[in-house]
């Protein structure tokens, strides 16, 4: 049986939607915002299709949606530290190996 909120009416079969805090967002897996926000925006489509208003809901997408940018900015932003520090890393060992190699050879002669 299909919950009803008088708030959205009687023929609405789903409550505004939980509201989730910021912090708790950001320990969220990808996977449960990505459903989050599938089941948001598809409540938020039948809203629309019924002429309500889906501030609620909209503000929620809009939290999760930030959340998924800041991840993915993150993420991009990583790979290309990892790719200057490894490069840089890699000619700094090649430059010290060869720098120790250097000295340990004359040392030794």
């Amino acid at each position: 049986m299909s919950k009803k909120n008088k708030k959205f009416g009687k023929d609405f079969d789903f409550e505004a939607p939980e509201i989730v805090s910021v912090d708790d967002i950001g320990y969220m897996a990808e996977e449960a915002i990505h459903d989050r926000m599938n089941r948001l925006e598809h409540e938020r489509n039948r809203l629309l299709s019924m002429g309500r208003d889906p501030l609620l809901w909209e503000v929620e997408l809009a939290y999760l949606q930030r959340e998924q940018d800041v991840r993915q900015t993150r993420s991009q932003l990583h790979v290309e530290y990892m790719k200057k520090f490894v490069s840089h890393s890699d000619a700094e060992e090649i430059l010290d190996s060869t720098s120790a190699e250097a000295t340990v050879t004359t040392e030794l002669n």
